[in-house]
């Protein structure tokens, strides 16, 4: 398993405990006073530098919490997930976790507007929709 971001590696710590073979890639050095005394594989440098950083191993898993919440540039997003498919065995998965910040149902609806108009859809039709939703249902969204 490959992690991006893995910062002081407390998720390789415990996949390696439980027996699997773990790589992290980290941008900050700085968390490398807390993972030594670990011997985790870690390796340090810009995450659009996969192929470098991860060598020849591939990866059945790989994995990053937040990596893709922090400003990634459009120029760096797509090397990395260029990267990450190259270093996917045939039957690899990738799983990202990312937050987001909460919209108002304003900028909502205007997101809404914006992806109809682009598309040529009836953005009334999909904020009637919207408006049929209950509370805990736009929460969702929001």
């Amino acid at each position: 398993m490959l992690e991006l971001g893995c910062g002081p590696g407390f998720f390789l710590y415990t996949l390696r405990s439980l027996g699997a073979k773990v790589v992290g890639i980290e941008s900050n050095p700085q968390y490398r006073k807390y993972t030594d005394h670990a011997a985790l594989d870690i390796r340090y440098g810009d995450a659009s530098e996969i192929s470098d950083l991860a060598g020849t191993d591939m990866f059945d898993l790989v994995y990053s919490k937040d990596f893709l919440s922090v400003p990634v540039t459009k120029q760096k997003a797509g090397p990395i997930m260029e990267g990450v498919h190259r270093k996917l065995r045939t039957t690899g998965l990738t799983l990202h976790q990312i937050n987001y910040r909460k919209f108002s149902e304003e900028e909502y609806l205007g997101v809404i507007e914006e992806f109809c108009s682009k598309n040529g859809q009836d953005h009334e039709r999909m904020k009637g929709l919207w408006t049929r939703l209950d509370e805990t249902q736009k929460d969702m969204f929001l």
